[in-house]
C-alpha cells in the first residue's frame, strides 16, 4: 500500500513539473545594475533597491539583476551582455559615446532626476557658481570618475581627486584633506543618514549636472512586455507622489 502511495505521489509531482515546464529564455529578462557602495550594492539596502524590488515584484517576466562595476555596467548594454539597464541615463551622450542612439531602445519614463552639487562644510561658504570652485581641493567618488557623461559635460572633473566611495569623499573633507565634495544629492543624503552627519551644505540652485534615470532595453518581445509593465508602475507611483515620499527621488 505504501509503495502504491509513493508511486502515486511521484506521478503527481512529475505531472506538475511537466505542466509547468522549464523556464524559457523568453520568460526571463536580464538587467545590469551599477555596483556602487552605499548606493546600490550587494547588501540590498537603500532607496534604489527598495524601488527596484517594488517595481519588479509582479513583473510578467523573471527579472535577473546583475550588479556590475560602473564601466562594465555601461558596456554591458551596448555589448548585449544584458537585455536592459536599471538606472540608465536619459542623456544622449550616454548612447552616442557607444555608437548608438537613444531612439534604438525601448525606455521607461524617468523615475528619478539626479542633480550633481558641490558640498562644503557648513562652517565654510556655500559654493554658488563655477568661480567658487577655483583653487579648491575637490574630491569625487569613483563612480563619478567612471561617468563619461559627467566627464564630457564637466571637464574640470578630470583634474580633481577621487576616492573609492561617497562616504570616503565626505570623510576626506572632515579630515581636512579636501575642501569640496562633488556628489549627487541623493547619494549625499544617503551618506548623511548613515553617518548621522549634518555638517555639510550645498547651494540647491547651483546644479552642475542633471540627469534622468530610467529602465532602457534593447527591443524585443519580452522587452516590450517588461517596459510596458514598469512604465505603468512608475506612472502610478508618480500619480500617488510616492517617488518622492517613499524613495526620496526627485520628480523627473
Amino acid at each position: 500500500m505504501e509503495r502504491h502511495l509513493y508511486i502515486a505521489a511521484v506521478m503527481i509531482l512529475s505531472a506538475c513539473f511537466v505542466l509547468a515546464g522549464p523556464l524559457r529564455a523568453s520568460d526571463s529578462i536580464s538587467l545590469g545594475g551599477p555596483s556602487i557602495e552605499g548606493v546600490f550594492a550587494a547588501d540590498g539596502v537603500g532607496p534604489y533597491w527598495e524601488f527596484f524590488t517594488d517595481v519588479t515584484r509582479a513583473s510578467p517576466l523573471k527579472v535577473d539583476i546583475r550588479l556590475l562595476p560602473i564601466k562594465r555596467y555601461t558596456r554591458s548594454l551596448f555589448s548585449r551582455e544584458v537585455d536592459c539597464l536599471y538606472m540608465a541615463s536619459d542623456d544622449e551622450i550616454f548612447y552616442t559615446d557607444h555608437g548608438a542612439h537613444v531612439s534604438q531602445f525601448l525606455v521607461s519614463p524617468s523615475f528619478n532626476r539626479i542633480n550633481l552639487h558641490a558640498f562644503t562644510l557648513k562652517s565654510r561658504p556655500l559654493i554658488r557658481d563655477m568661480a567658487g570652485l577655483e583653487g579648491k581641493a575637490i574630491v569625487g567618488d569613483d563612480s563619478l570618475h567612471a561617468s563619461t557623461i559627467a566627464l564630457r559635460r564637466l571637464p574640470f572633473l578630470t583634474k580633481i581627486h577621487y576616492a573609492p566611495t561617497v562616504d570616503d569623499t565626505f570623510e576626506l573633507v572632515m579630515a581636512g584633506r579636501a575642501q569640496v565634495v562633488i556628489s549627487y544629492m541623493i547619494d549625499a543624503e544617503e551618506y548623511f543618514a548613515r553617518a548621522g552627519q549634518p555638517a555639510f551644505h550645498a547651494d540647491p540652485s547651483f546644479i552642475l549636472l542633471s540627469l534622468g534615470e530610467r529602465f532602457t532595453c534593447w527591443p524585443s518581445d519580452k522587452a516590450e512586455r517588461f517596459i510596458a509593465y514598469v512604465s505603468e508602475r512608475i506612472d502610478l507611483l508618480r500619480e500617488r507622489d510616492e517617488l518622492k515620499q517613499k524613495y526620496g527621488f526627485s520628480m523627473p
